[in-house]
């Protein structure tokens, strides 16, 4: 069986119209258990912002010349390895956070070249810079010191 309600949907009704006509909160309690009805106000119309004059720079930009964008590790990667200088190898062991994904991303991109060891050991592999990774990343840094809001 289904225990009766406390307060009814008539009562309630009527004190929602008491409520709503004088504007005030009307409150009934019954075996302990306290029922209260508010008014209901309309909530005052809230102006749409001003677009923001940033915004649109970053609209108007193009995309960037690298694409999809450098992850944070391909970036470091090409900072150190611009750096030394293009065709200039190095360890792959020898640049932090630079691992057989990164490698792989670089290469495909044709930003890398990599002479593999004998022992086709990983950390044993020789990377260097090319023309290509070098123009690329400076057409990036030329993107971005145009565009800095991005």
């Amino acid at each position: 069986m289904t225990k009766k309600a406390i307060i009814s949907q008539a009562e309630l009704m009527r004190m929602a119209t008491a409520a709503r006509k004088h504007g005030v909160v009307v409150e009934r309690e019954i075996d302990g258990v306290i029922t209260r009805v508010t008014p209901f106000h309309e909530l005052p119309k809230v102006a749409a912002p001003e677009p923001n004059h940033w915004d649109a720079v970053l609209e108007d930009a193009p995309p960037e010349p690298i694409q999809p964008p450098f992850d944070h590790r391909e970036r470091y990667v090409m900072e150190r390895l611009i750096d030394l200088g293009v065709g200039v190898r190095t360890y792959s062991c020898t640049i932090r956070s630079f691992g057989p994904h990164t490698q792989s991303k670089l290469l495909e991109r044709g930003y890398v070249e990599v002479t593999n060891s004998i022992g086709d050991k990983f950390k044993d592999d020789e990377i260097s810079l090319t023309r290509k990774g070098l123009a690329d990343f400076k057409a990036l840094e030329r993107h971005r010191s145009k565009y800095p809001s991005l």
